[in-house]
């Protein structure tokens, strides 16, 4: 028989609330607990099921160890997800409350065409919203006349991602990248060779 003694340390608890751009509760978003970064070995710890907030936007994630980096992602039906990064420094504490976070609204679209080599319209273009520390979303693909429209994106400043598959006719992958304003309606990306 082995004795093992365990010795308990104090947790850690990260608190906040989640508004719209309104000032109003956002009651219907999901915070998700994201292991971060990775190598941490304490990473595993972290792991906790999402957890919904409650009718005033408030939630909290307890028991968790203390000096470790966090990644809190905040998503909700109608607005655009964002990331809430914790510095370990910030998490030798028995309560850390975050600051507020303010979720846009996602009302708006982005539209228009995607060119090949050619300069002519590109069927069959993967069209995606970048947003960093966020999972790719609201793929399109373009029709056959190389138009795509990608609802449900946020006002201001995005980066949009064109590309398009290496195949049999096409043996290069292509690629193009460019900013845009949530709303414009006539973007036009122009693919090169990567």
């Amino acid at each position: 028989t082995t004795n093992l003694d365990v010795h308990l340390r104090p947790g850690l608890t990260l608190s906040g609330v989640v508004q719209n751009s309104k000032g109003k509760p956002v009651t219907n978003a999901i915070m998700q607990l994201v292991p971060f970064p990775s190598a941490d070995p304490r990473a595993g710890m972290n792991r906790q099921p999402p957890t919904n907030v409650t009718v005033r936007g408030l939630y909290s994630f307890t028991a968790l160890p203390q000096g470790a980096p966090y990644r809190v992602r905040v998503s909700a039906a109608g607005y655009w997800p964002t990331n809430i990064q914790v510095a370990a420094a910030d998490t030798k504490v028995q309560k850390l409350e975050l600051p507020k976070t303010v979720l846009e609204f996602a009302d708006q679209q982005i539209a228009g065409q995607v060119l090949g080599l050619s300069g002519k319209p590109c069927w069959g273009a993967e069209v995606t919203i970048v947003d960093e520390d966020l999972p790719s979303k609201d793929v399109s693909h373009t029709d056959s006349n190389g138009q795509f429209v990608i609802s449900g994106v946020r006002k201001g400043m995005l980066t949009v991602r064109a590309t398009f598959s290496a195949s049999g006719d096409n043996p290069r992958y292509l690629l193009c990248t460019n900013q845009v304003h949530g709303g414009d309606r006539n973007v036009v990306l122009k693919l090169r060779a990567r």
